[in-house]
């Protein structure tokens, strides 16, 4: 399983990318940002990987954006990399 997780430094700021998200009827879902990620407030947005060039704008635009990170998930392994 592949997704896109959107790390930001504030919490509200992360609440408020998703309500955006969900507003455009883009699925995404706030998630608990993985440890191998740091710098971040805890929480951050997965979304799918199709729709990362729609909502990148809209992500580098709050100022506590941190950045755009590609997890695969196989079984109860992962792999995170930095976009």
């Amino acid at each position: 399983m592949k997704y896109i997780l959107v790390v930001f430094s504030s919490r509200k700021d992360a609440i408020g990318f998703y309500e955006t998200l969900r507003r455009a009827n883009i699925y995404s879902a706030v998630v608990n940002t993985p440890r191998e990620v740091t710098s971040s407030c805890g929480v951050s947005v997965k979304i799918d990987p199709k729709v990362l060039n729609y909502v990148k704008n809209a992500a580098l635009c709050c100022n506590s954006f941190i950045a755009f990170y590609m997890v695969e998930e196989f079984g109860i392994k992962r792999k995170i990399l930095k976009l």
